[in-house]
């Protein structure tokens, strides 16, 4: 069923530095769209000259996956699935693979297949099963916790690899965090499913109603037919929102002119409606559940350069650096004096 199929999801992606030989690695979900460009300049905190830092987000007040922070021995810690793209050192999988084999020793059989870590991690999903659904029937509920791989990684690089991170957790007061990891940051790609998602409990009992993925059943599935349709419209302005505030450079004959500006016109000014009519569009920068609670200036006294208004002033001046070679389908800088519109060249 479709749980086993996200056990199998979340076990291949403890491997992922198997698949490539890259010092960071990047992990996405298929429902997640960027919303900017400057991906690799927002990714990456560059204070440390000499090796960038990965951002990581998460939050203090909420928790989706605690019995998978316990089963890896760690108590109240925050949240960690919250951002995407979700990028690791690469070193750190094997450390992570690691803690796992030491919390859930197992060592195969020689008839079996697999690697020790493969057990290891069985035996974990096993304990978080029993442990969540044993609660879950204490309550008069029922369903179990699946082991997340952003809050299983995420909590291993909180307790024993910070220094080689930057942190931006929301809410970190509330269990003590300190208050320079508390910082916002920009996010680059939004998950689109968890739009204007405020967290209400109650949305937690409907059959997925915070979801655009069409899981919902029963009665509930002539609602969520139209589902595709909102998540193509919210994805979509989204992307164009990003495309939008970079200018764009068209490299062509001067008389097909026209035709760009109207493409632009469309896109820039009517496609983008969505976003601009439903919140702050600097917003979705900033708030994991874009359109819903907005990351303010009150918030973020103690942060300095990185309140959301000191941090979207630089998020400007990055992307005025940039246009959008529509002929070549790339980005490169701007010239001085450039305009953020449509521009032709011969």
């Amino acid at each position: 069923g479709s749980g086993k199929g996200m056990v199998w999801k979340e076990w291949s992606e403890c491997w992922a530095d198997r698949y490539s030989d890259a010092d960071m690695i990047a992990i996405m979900d298929s429902d997640v769209v960027f919303q900017t460009f400057g991906v690799a300049q927002l990714l990456f905190d560059y204070s440390e000259v000499d090796r960038p830092r990965p951002i990581i987000f998460g939050h203090a007040h909420e928790s989706y996956f605690p019995w998978t922070v316990m089963e890896l021995g760690f108590g109240i810690n925050p949240d960690f699935m919250d951002a995407m793209p979700f990028v690791v050192r690469r070193e750190d999988f094997a450390g992570f693979r690691a803690l796992v084999m030491r919390q859930h020793p197992a060592t195969r059989a020689a008839s079996t297949g697999g690697e020790d870590f493969d057990w290891s991690f069985l035996r974990f999903v096993e304990a978080v099963h029993e442990r969540s659904s044993s609660v879950s029937k204490s309550l008069g509920i029922s369903g179990s916790e699946c082991p997340s791989f952003h809050s299983m990684m995420g909590v291993y690089l909180w307790q024993e690899r910070r220094a080689h991170y930057s942190w931006s957790i929301r809410h970190g007061h509330l269990i003590g965090i300190p208050p320079e990891h508390t910082c916002p940051r920009l996010r680059v790609a939004h998950h689109v499913p968890y739009w204007g998602d405020a967290g209400v409990p109650d949305a937690e009992q409907l059959p997925r109603i915070k979801s655009l993925n069409g899981e919902a059943g029963g009665g509930w599935r002539a609602f969520f037919g139209i589902s595709g349709t909102a998540y193509s419209l919210r994805a979509t302005a989204l992307t164009l929102m990003g495309l939008c505030e970079v200018s764009w450079a068209i490299h062509g004959h001067v008389g097909a002119a026209k035709g760009w500006y109207d493409l632009h016109r469309m896109l820039c000014s009517h496609g983008t409606q969505l976003i601009d009519a439903t919140a702050d569009p600097a917003q979705r920068l900033l708030s994991w559940r874009f359109p819903a609670v907005p990351v303010l200036d009150a918030e973020a006294a103690h942060c300095g350069p990185f309140r959301p208004s000191a941090l979207l002033r630089e998020y400007r001046n990055l992307i005025a650096s940039m246009n959008f070679n529509y002929s070549e389908t790339r980005v490169s800088s701007l010239a001085p004096g450039e305009r953020s519109r449509p521009s032709t060249t011969d």
